[in-house]
């Protein structure tokens, strides 16, 4: 580690091959590890009923260390994005895309390996309040963190889907939809996404389901109707 400390401060011109990032990631964690108490302080500001939700339900959410990648991984990764993308094509104009799509890869020794291709994952709003408390920190590498807020940025990720489907209507009502969703392992995110509607000016329902009613015109919940589902149910029987 001696010839590690005295580069500290020029870590971005370290050489970023297999073995050395294997370093990183199996004996460094002391010296690349991230702020646990601003990550700790940054779940707190949340409430302390979501913060007691977290801890007693999903204590290990947080690694204590970032994963670092090579440079050959990176472009492996890019690279097989761009096939599929060149074999799926362009949407058609003024169609919607999906919010949090997004790559699975598995990465070893060998290079990047893809497993699945996403289209909504979750956990950005968990890593949105991770990267954001992070921001202080520095860490190796230059991955960009943008200045405006996650939060900003996912609201206007969603408008668009809304604007693309339904042109210039105003977007009031969103329902956040899984299986009894107070059960599910990522309800803390739901909660999360709730508040970031409500923020926005929406009316943001959690909900099973079975609470959907259907009407000529559309969605309803309780009585009022739906504009839009955020779905996080997950069907892996493909039914």
């Amino acid at each position: 580690m001696a010839d590690l400390e005295t580069s500290v401060a020029d870590k971005d011109h370290f050489d970023v091959d297999y073995d050395f990032i294997a370093h990183l990631n199996g004996e460094c964690i002391a010296w690349a590890g991230m702020d646990d108490d601003a990550l700790q302080r940054a779940l707190q500001a949340q409430g302390e009923a979501w913060y007691g939700l977290v801890k007693e339900r999903c204590p290990h959410l947080f690694a204590a260390a970032p994963v670092f990648i090579t440079e050959l991984q990176l472009q492996q990764m890019q690279a097989v994005i761009d096939a599929v993308e060149e074999v799926v094509g362009a949407p058609e104009p003024h169609t919607p895309l999906g919010v949090f799509y997004g790559y699975d890869f598995h990465l070893n020794e060998l290079g990047a390996h893809l497993i699945e291709i996403n289209s909504n994952a979750g956990g950005a709003f968990l890593n949105a309040l991770l990267v954001d408390s992070q921001r202080e920190v520095k860490l190796y590498g230059s991955a960009p963190v943008p200045d405006e807020s996650f939060g900003q940025i996912f609201t206007e990720m969603f408008r668009n889907e809304w604007c693309l489907a339904r042109g210039d209507a105003q977007l009031k009502t969103v329902a956040i939809v899984d299986e009894q969703p107070q059960a599910q392992y990522l309800y803390p995110e739901f909660l999360l996404a709730q508040q970031m509607f409500e923020r926005a000016g929406m009316v943001a329902h959690i909900v099973d389901p079975s609470a959907l009613q259907t009407r000529e015109d559309g969605l309803y919940i309780n009585g009022q109707r739906v504009d839009l589902i955020y779905n996080r149910l997950t069907d892996f029987d493909l039914q």
